[in-house]
Order: structure tokens, then C-alpha cells, then sequence
């Protein structure tokens, strides 16, 4: 009885495992066109969620961490910066919060660079902005 109980976790773990693979390249792929497709950005952004709900069923708070950067990227393509801003902000305190023996430099280094991407792209809309408000100037 009890060694089937272990062998039923045993397989439902390498399900989820099989699951998550798939997921995460799914949803690398839908990113990658999330840069040009908006609606490829959402579906990264869902498929994040999915990912986050079986990191959590396994109680994986650094892969769950790291569904919430993926769902920030989502974000940061669609335009929502705030948001991405505040979880981007959130796992970085999570990674920092962890004892040394228990970092993640992945994790850190996702942050880092997610952190980047969100401020390039507001560097970028705030210029594109300034060209636009400038473009109605009247000429003279």
C-alpha cells in the first residue's frame, strides 16, 4: 500500500515535470513573438500562469518565482510596466530573502536582466513620445 502511494507521487511528479518542460517551450516561443504579436504576449502571459499553478502544486517557490518573472515579461510586452515593475521587484526581494546556501543565481540573474528589458522599454516609449509631441509643433 504504501509503496504504491510512493510510486503514484513518484509518477505524478515526473508528469508535471514532462508538463512544465513543455509549457516552458511553448511559452518561449509565444514570448519571443509577444516582441512584435500582442496577442502572442498574452498567451505567454497565460500559459506563465499555468506553469505558475504546477509550481506551486509542487511546492517549487524558486520555479514559482520564476513563472512570475516570465508573466512580468508578458507584461512588459503588452505595455503594463507598473505591473511588471511591482513583481519584478517582489521576486527580486524573494531571491534575496533566501540563505546563501539556498540562492538561486539563475533567478537573480532573470530579475537583473528582466529589470533591464522594462527599463529600456521605457526609456524607448518615453523618447518615442517626445518625437510624437514634437512632430505637432508647427513648423515655422
Amino acid at each position: 500500500m504504501r509503496s504504491q502511494k510512493i510510486f503514484r507521487l513518484v509518477v505524478e511528479h515526473a508528469e508535471l515535470s514532462s508538463l512544465m518542460f513543455w509549457l516552458s517551450t511553448l511559452g518561449g516561443a509565444y514570448s519571443s513573438l509577444g516582441e512584435t504579436y500582442s496577442y502572442c504576449a498574452e498567451m505567454a502571459g497565460q500559459i506563465s500562469q499555468k506553469q505558475l499553478k504546477i509550481a506551486l502544486t509542487q511546492g517549487d517557490p524558486i520555479t514559482a518565482s520564476k513563472c512570475k518573472l516570465f508573466a512580468a515579461l508578458s507584461l512588459i510586452q503588452t505595455g503594463r510596466f507598473l505591473e511588471a515593475r511591482r513583481i519584478i521587484r517582489e521576486q527580486w526581494n524573494f531571491s534575496q530573502s533566501l540563505p546563501e546556501s539556498g540562492r538561486d543565481v539563475r533567478l537573480e540573474r532573470m530579475c537583473q536582466g528582466i529589470w533591464h528589458k522594462l527599463r529600456c522599454l521605457q526609456l524607448r516609449k518615453s523618447r518615442e513620445q517626445k518625437v510624437s509631441s514634437l512632430s505637432s509643433l508647427p513648423f515655422f
